[in-house]
């Protein structure tokens, strides 16, 4: 009987960022725990920009559920525990992340799209740092193929271009919409770090280090 192919991936695009100091022991970590959950491990290394990079993380997890039973993407500067698996914790029939109340202009964007759809979304955006998949999920999801269709939706509801466009937004958009089936991973899995959240707490499993305050 063949063992599940787990897998633990993170991308890079290396744009002169002010941490690149800290990728060396970043990514050790993360093959650490890769080996912790019985799981492979990949960086991407890519030259492309923000917006695009966020883009190719989900593509690149769909593209590996193909080949692999579960599938875990990983910020570069999230920071894991090597104190529970995420495969053990969590199903991943069902696409596994972080719903947050913040930021309100992603809140804002993916509402105003869903309100074009006669739907009223709720108040949480999906925080896609950390994200599990696999096959079923991915496949529910269609990220790729609604991927055009949530780009011109932005456009026609954002005439001001006020907006950049951006794959939290539209996986929220996506999850509402066509009710996909989603397990909230819960803070604990993805404790993000930022000007509104400055201090940890040893209960949490992944440290999102947003700031980029690295010890």
């Amino acid at each position: 009987i063949l063992s599940m192919r787990k897998i633990i991936f993170s991308v890079w695009s290396d744009l002169g960022r002010s941490w690149s100091k800290h990728k060396d022991s970043l990514i050790r970590n993360h093959k650490d725990y890769a080996r912790f959950c019985g799981a492979d491990y990949h960086l991407f290394e890519t030259d492309l920009d923000y917006t695009e990079l966020m883009f190719f993380k989900i593509k690149k997890a769909e593209e590996l559920t193909e080949a692999c039973d579960a599938v875990l993407y990983l910020d570069v500067d999230v920071i894991p525990k090597t104190i529970m698996s995420f495969f053990d914790a969590h199903e991943l029939d069902k696409v596994c992340l972080h719903q947050t109340l913040k930021p309100d202009w992603k809140i804002n964007l993916k509402q105003m799209m869903l309100i074009d759809d006669d739907i009223m979304g709720n108040d949480y955006i999906c925080n896609t740092g950390v994200f599990g998949l696999n096959k079923k999920s991915s496949d529910l999801l269609m990220f790729s193929e609604r991927l055009e269709e949530a780009m011109k939706l932005h456009n026609e509801v954002d005439a001001n271009d006020l907006y950049l466009p951006n794959n939290e937004v539209y996986v929220s958009y996506m999850i509402e919409k066509y009710k996909v089936p989603i397990k909230d991973i819960g803070m604990p899995w993805n404790f993000i770090l930022d000007k509104n959240f400055t201090t940890s707490t040893d209960a949490c499993y992944f440290l999102h280090q947003s700031n980029k305050l690295f010890k």
